[in-house]
């Protein structure tokens, strides 16, 4: 079965618009060493849940009864790609198809401060085998697709049998380069900085909060290096 890219759909994703509403930090339970520098909440850790299963869903309608070899992008990566691996282990023991996963991992660096910089890419630990495997990237945010475009390039020299990408946000960056991942959890305003959920950090701050947060300007003063 020839899995061939794609991109996410309208029906595919949840779209926050321009005019987005956000909740009082005061209603959900947060650290105290961050309450002075959150200015509200986007994405309670519920609603971020709920919508990795239905990815989970999505994945394995398209890869089941195969295996599949997620690609984590870290550091943001990490916490969606553990909870889209658990919520995909979770159907597999339900449904009527059944896939099998393995895990690498790769190092992507775009952002220092919130300017974006120079594009780093390198394997962690062993040489990547991918080669005749269906590979999935798993990545926290596309911003303008620079970053992604490039892992892109690279993965496919291994020349794996199918390549594709979900990624949890999506900003609308009017600099994008128009690249969309195949699954898409939520697509957002490019005018906010996000934190917390593991992967959006402030640098490599705000990793040990559950919801996904929009940071005040005390906050980025405070943890500024």
């Amino acid at each position: 079965m020839a899995l061939q890219n794609g991109h996410a759909k309208k029906q595919d994703y949840i779209k926050i618009g321009d005019e987005f509403t956000t909740y009082d930090p005061d209603l959900f339970i947060l650290p105290k060493h961050y309450k002075d520098s959150i200015g509200s909440v986007l994405l309670p850790h519920g609603f971020i849940m709920n919508r990795i299963q239905r990815l989970a869903q999505m994945i394995l309608q398209d890869y089941g009864d195969e295996s599949i070899t997620l690609l984590c992008v870290l550091k943001g990566g990490f916490r969606f790609c553990q909870d889209l691996m658990t919520s995909i282990g979770e159907l597999n023991r339900s449904a009527e198809k059944s896939l099998q996963m393995n895990i690498e991992f790769i190092k992507a660096k775009s952002y220092v401060n919130d300017q974006q910089g120079s594009i780093m890419i390198s394997s962690h630990g062993s040489p990547l085998n991918l080669e005749g495997k269906n590979v999935l990237i798993v990545e926290d945010v596309v911003d303008s697709g620079r970053t992604m475009e490039k892992l892109i390039e690279k993965v496919s020299e291994d020349k794996p049998k199918s390549l594709k990408v979900a990624t949890l946000l999506l900003k609308r960056n009017k600099n994008s380069t128009g690249y969309r991942p195949d699954y898409l959890g939520f697509e957002i305003p490019d005018t906010i900085w996000l934190i917390g959920y593991g992967g959006f950090d402030y640098n490599d701050y705000f990793r040990d909060l559950d919801h996904i947060v929009i940071l005040n300007e005390f906050g980025r003063k405070k943890y500024t290096r």
